[in-house]
């Protein structure tokens, strides 16, 4: 019995097809894409303004973290701003959905304020200062030794 192995039918026709249908769904894709972001465009200045009535501490915070990006490595910082400005619709509903979700939590749990550990000073008394000071110790004289086992033996 011979081991024969079964040759794929599909051939040109089969590769042309699978072709098609894969630039098929990019361009699907693609229009959807483009529509979301169009209507993302259309609404962006609504969503903006909604975020500052809604909690005006999540666009300075924003602002701060682009600040802080450009303070650190200016051009990282003008990519980040770049970013923004290319994605402003993106950014927006990013900022809206943020503003949304923080106003829910702090409805639910109340506004978040730090919470202070108490602490006690404890001041100690040291009795003797003498245990800082350590004694001098002897510098060994390394001895110059042509063999090779004398000498991994001096570094110890």
């Amino acid at each position: 019995m011979t081991n024969r192995r079964r040759k794929s039918n599909v051939g040109f026709g089969g590769s042309i097809i699978a072709i098609v249908m894969l630039l098929a769904f990019l361009a699907v894709a693609w229009f959807a894409v483009k529509g979301i972001f169009s209507i993302l465009s259309f609404v962006a200045p609504f969503l903006l303004i909604i975020t500052i009535l809604i909690k005006r501490s999540v666009i300075t915070d924003y602002m701060r973290f682009l600040g802080s990006k450009f303070r650190e490595n200016v051009g990282i910082g003008a990519l980040y701003g770049i970013g923004t400005f290319i994605a402003f619709p993106l950014v927006c509903a990013y900022l809206f959905v943020k503003a949304l979700i923080a106003h829910q939590l702090e409805k639910k749990f109340g506004p978040q304020e730090p919470e202070y550990n108490e602490y006690e000073v404890v001041e100690e008394e040291v009795e003797d200062e003498d245990f800082l000071e350590l004694p001098e110790i002897e510098k060994v004289k390394q001895s110059r030794g042509s063999s090779s086992a004398n000498e991994y033996e001096d570094l110890f």
